[in-house]
């Protein structure tokens, strides 16, 4: 039976209110769990190449998403937290452009591990004690603290790095704009002029006051009576 099948077994004996079953239905999330695992660990050995594939992003993000909600129904609340964790981590990965490095990479693991040892020791002869798992959680908090601020850190980089580029763009266009305004004005050099202002707006198509002042320019100087002093 495919385990979406099992799961919805647990489902329904569990809001029956019948645990007889219980080591049973325990076998099914953690035989889930496990494959979850598996999916997990692939994707972030090959993340400088999973972050640039969104359907395998979306596979780790669900893999983590299944094991949280079915740690959350059989009353796991440790691993529930851990599992929430990092797929609140490849959510970040999922909605936003990031480049990976090492240090990205051994964090990613750090909570892997926690998450895969919590699985391992419910396994064990003697399942998950309480105390024990709470502790892990505890000790894991600060590896995940580290990951978010890291990840927040990358973010911030490639926004500035993103807009410095932006900015370098619009400075080349301006001069090569400049450089046209000192030629003489003829029809030719007005509309590579025009087709420069198109570029100014396509930077930032978005920002409304940006678009009226590049679409205004533009009309300004498709106007023949407007000489090139005028308008420089």
């Amino acid at each position: 039976m495919p385990i979406s099948g099992k799961y919805n077994i647990i489902r329904s004996r569990l809001i029956g209110g019948n645990y007889c079953g219980s080591t049973k239905i325990l076998g099914y999330f953690i035989e889930e769990a496990k494959e979850h695992l598996e999916t997990l660990e692939t994707g972030l050995l090959e993340l400088s190449a999973v972050v640039e594939d969104q359907e395998r992003l979306n596979e780790m993000f669900r893999a983590a998403h299944s094991i949280k909600g079915g740690a959350a129904m059989l009353g796991y609340s440790s691993i529930q937290k851990i599992a929430h964790r990092l797929e609140d981590s490849f959510k970040i990965l999922r909605e936003n452009k990031i480049t990976t490095d090492q240090k990205l990479e051994s964090l990613f693991l750090k909570g892997y591990d926690v998450l895969q040892s919590l699985i391992e020791k419910l396994q064990g002869t003697f399942g998950l004690n309480p105390e024990e798992a709470n502790k892990i959680v505890e000790e894991a908090e600060p590896f995940f603290k580290e990951l978010q601020a890291y990840l927040t850190k990358i973010l911030d980089n490639e926004d500035s790095s993103s807009n410095e580029d932006v900015f370098a763009q619009v400075r080349a266009l301006l001069t090569e704009m400049l450089s046209l305004f000192q030629k003489k004005a003829n029809t030719k050099s007005r509309q590579s002029l025009q087709k420069l202002c198109g570029q100014l707006g396509q930077l930032f198509p978005k920002v409304k006051s940006w678009q009226d002042l590049t679409q205004t320019a533009s009309s300004a100087i498709g106007n023949p009576q407007h000489s090139y002093a005028t308008l420089a």
